[in-house]
């Protein structure tokens, strides 16, 4: 197999189940994996992490049984640079090492949840870098404290007060703007009772305002005058929350010297899903994360290759990219792809195993 065609199985592999690109293009699922692998291997050695300064780190889970994938990612370009199994401290402590302490320095800021293993990390290894706690998982804190409020009421009134409440759950979640006529009627109604489920809906909307400031110390002294509120609010799962927003200050107001937050992050965890569900998951990490490279990050191909690969993406754009394939555009596409390249063969590197984690890792 050469370098030309690897390439050209690869780049259908990016939108295909690679079983499929090996019916199509009548070759083995092992030489798909192979042709991958290789431009996977080729694209990380040539990757110049140089501008990285922004980043936001989160985990996905791969499998059923708590098996996660720790995932780095360029906020400034929207691309994978990093994926390990896990998400414990040594996990990211891979990460920072193989971008060495002059790429750490450069960092500028980094967006994370507030998982403490990362917190430590990061703290250790780029001290000077702006540390923002995602404000979807504070939000996303935040409503669980409301709804938690919500369920601790109907366990204390009893049933009575659970008929009164019954279908209401995303009435007090959900944005003001987005309630239907009847859900806005429902909540008119009950706002003129005394609930405590009312209190927390008040305190969550008051809340909202803390995102439309500019600057550093009025967010700080609205922070301040919520999170009083909050404790005296006499609901234990605010109080909680706004405890927790205490200990994590800093972070959530670095928020407004550096405006970054995970939206991107998650859009692209959706992909990462995406591309496991195409192939019915897969057996092992190691083969999700290279596929995960292959499908979210741009690779630099080989220099001979690059106009060829272009072949499969403009018929892949008129097919689109969910519809069913031709099977004889496929084959057509492929025999001119490998008589352009027959004047122009290299030998393919087949890399092995601990060659490829090797060179992931640096």
């Amino acid at each position: 197999m050469t370098t030309a065609y690897a390439c050209f199985l690869a780049t259908w592999a990016r939108f295909l189940p690679w079983k499929q690109v090996a019916e199509l293009f009548h070759c083995s699922w092992g030489t798909v994996c192979s042709a991958v692998h290789h431009v996977v291997g080729y694209g990380i050695q040539q990757r110049n992490l140089s501008d990285l300064s922004v980043i936001g780190i989160d985990e996905i889970s791969r499998k059923r049984g708590h098996h996660y994938l720790t995932n780095v990612y360029d906020l400034e370009s929207g691309t994978l640079i990093w994926s390990a199994p896990g998400r414990s401290k040594e996990t990211l402590v891979a990460f920072f090492e193989l971008l060495g302490e002059q790429g750490c320095q450069r960092l500028k800021g980094i967006c994370c949840d507030m998982w403490r293993p990362y917190i430590d990390v990061v703290h250790q290894y780029a001290p000077q870098a702006a540390l923002v706690f995602d404000k979807f998982h504070i939000i996303r804190h935040l409503m669980d404290a409301v709804d938690q409020v919500r369920r601790d009421e109907i366990r204390e009134k009893g049933k009575p007060h659970k008929e009164l409440v019954k279908h209401t759950r995303y009435i007090w979640l959900k944005n003001p703007w987005n309630l239907t006529d009847q859900q806005q009627g429902r909540l008119s109604s009950l706002e003129k009772l005394n609930l405590k489920i009312n209190r927390a809906y008040l305190l969550k909307e008051a809340f909202r305002h803390l995102w439309s400031y500019k600057t550093i110390g009025w967010a700080a002294r609205f922070l301040k005058k919520w999170f009083w509120l909050a404790t005296h609010s006499r609901l234990k799962p605010l109080r909680d929350f706004a405890w927790m927003l205490r200990r994590h200050e800093q972070g959530l107001l670095n928020y407004f010297k550096l405006r970054i937050d995970n939206g991107m992050v998650e859009g692209l965890n959706n992909k990462a899903k995406v591309v496991s569900h195409r192939a019915y998951g897969y057996r092992s990490s190691h083969m999700y994360i290279t596929a995960l490279y292959h499908c979210l990050e741009t690779f630099k191909c080989h220099n001979f290759c690059t106009v060829l690969c272009d072949e499969p993406l403009r018929y892949i754009r008129e097919c689109g990219e969910n519809s069913n394939l031709d099977r004889n555009i496929c084959l057509r596409v492929g025999c001119h792809y490998q008589e352009a390249a027959q004047d122009r063969v290299e030998p393919l590197h087949n890399f092995t195993a601990f060659e490829f984690d090797s060179v992931i890792s640096g």
